[in-house]
């Protein structure tokens, strides 16, 4: 049997933004009451990025998270001073 993909059900690309922003918004330290696994599942997802771009930080203290800024996908704030940005277009051109 097929693993389920999330993506099968939600194929347009806001759906796809939709799921980044919710997992990124669980990364905010003060999500770790409400539901802590989340919080570690947003936390591992933000950290994959930034190790993709070869950014470390030591703490993450605030997360804010947006879709649909102008031209871009998902923009993403850690610590009120690294921005994060998405595009996730398949086929889509630097702008």
């Amino acid at each position: 049997m097929t693993r389920p993909n999330l993506f099968s059900f939600a194929t347009s690309e806001l759906s796809q933004d939709a799921v980044f922003c919710w997992i990124l918004s669980w990364a905010n330290p003060s999500c770790r009451e409400s539901s802590p696994e989340l919080q570690i599942v947003g936390t591992h997802f933000l950290n994959l990025l930034l190790e993709r771009a070869n950014v470390n930080i030591d703490r993450i203290t605030s997360i804010s998270v947006q879709k649909q800024i102008g031209s871009i996908d998902i923009l993403c704030v850690v610590n009120n001073e690294l921005a994060v940005l998405i595009e996730d277009k398949s086929a889509s051109v630097d702008h």
